[in-house]
């Protein structure tokens, strides 16, 4: 419990085995003390091989009777792909969550089933984070009367004077050019239409801003989907307000109860 530090070092070690399926901890050896130490590895610079476990099928006429011999010894190593080190299966601390075949012999994070529905979340929360911000802010409508303008100089005369509405010159004191620069109207609120009609009513409308800014069930449902692939409770992640008179909610849900005695299991075997 020393050596290896476990205070410190197994939340670490859970959090990588939870979060990636795997992990790997390198252990330092010393052949009349035993283990003197650990290395925490990078999981996706390590490489699992399990010789003589597996036969390919297509190739099973070609082996021989030395390779069939059930005594014969199944070796586990680790490589280190990017320094090219080989370790032996002592030396390497796997910690693995078993749940995925096709995964093998790896592990598979908690996280996989969430992956999808947390990108989805991520889109739904910034498509409602860009509706606010486009569809809020009130917008005016400015009607300029254009009189008798031809057609063809009515867009050029709306813009003269949308341009004395958003910008204002200033001469700088050092170089003496005139810049043109966006006074506290941004371009992108307002509307200049021209009118022709002397009697047009209220030459300045405001247009009123989105008002179902507080509809946001689809947000809620993907939220729900996550918490349901997770099966983790809603008060441990925070969406909702701890319930039980501080009670521990592994023994409030059964389902969280189990998956949490599925990784303590896990790192204990290991």
């Amino acid at each position: 419990d020393n050596i290896l530090d476990l205070n410190t070092n197994l939340q670490m070690w859970t959090r990588n085995t939870c979060k990636y399926g795997d992990n790997f901890v390198y252990l330092k050896i010393d052949k009349e003390k035993g283990i003197v130490g650990t290395s925490q590895l990078t999981n996706i610079e390590i490489e699992r091989s399990e010789t003589g476990l597996f036969h390919n099928d297509n190739q099973r006429n070609t082996i021989t009777n030395d390779q069939l011999n059930p005594t014969k010894k199944k070796q586990v190593a680790f490589k280190w792909k990017d320094k090219n080190l080989d370790f032996n299966a002592w030396e390497i601390a796997h910690f693995r969550l078993l749940g995925d075949d096709r995964k093998l012999p790896y592990g598979t994070s908690v996280l996989e089933k969430v992956r999808r529905i947390w990108k989805q979340l991520l889109l739904a929360e910034d498509a409602m984070l860009v509706y606010r911000v486009v569809r809020a802010p009130e917008r005016r409508v400015f009607k300029g009367y254009v009189g008798n303008i031809d057609d063809a100089d009515v867009e050029a005369y709306v813009q003269k004077v949308a341009n004395k509405f958003k910008r204002t010159q200033q001469a700088d004191q050092e170089t003496g050019q005139v810049d043109l620069r966006y006074n506290t109207l941004a371009v992108d609120q307002d509307y200049f239409i021209p009118v022709r009609d002397t009697n047009a009513s209220m030459p300045i409308e405001t247009l009123a801003g989105a008002s179902n800014l507080d509809q946001i069930a689809d947000i809620q449902y993907i939220q729900r989907k996550m918490v349901t692939a997770l099966r983790v409770p809603k008060p441990i992640l925070g969406f909702e307000e701890a319930t039980g008179e501080g009670k521990n909610l592994a023994l409030m849900d059964i389902r969280f109860a189990r998956t949490i005695n599925r990784i303590q299991q896990a790192m204990i075997q290991e």
